[in-house]
């Protein structure tokens, strides 16, 4: 499957949840993309238009575990990411 139906497929089976509340408008946007993607039947490849050096299908095929049902996790995430530059706060900030 390619990582494009990947998503249309989990557009659709979850279209309640991503199209309940928001912006009207963002909506609107949301599905004309959607149309065009659909129509297109493949993600824009490198060296088509607007995309010379990008290759989408390639940054969409890792499973991003989209958490759909927008579960809260119970992590502190200043512990998990940290800038792995020596000393930057200290050389930016004089601590």
């Amino acid at each position: 499957m390619s990582s494009l139906q990947q998503y249309i497929d989990l557009y659709h089976s979850r279209e309640g949840d991503f199209s309940s509340g928001g912006l009207k408008a963002l909506r609107t946007l949301r599905e004309e993309s959607l149309r065009r993607l659909e129509a297109a039947g493949a993600l824009p490849r490198k060296g088509d238009e607007g995309y010379a050096k990008t290759d989408l299908e390639s940054v969409f095929a890792p499973d991003f575990g989209i958490n759909a049902d927008r579960l809260t996790f119970h992590t502190n995430f200043a512990t998990v990411f940290k800038c792995g530059v020596h000393r930057l706060l200290h050389i930016k900030y004089g601590l």
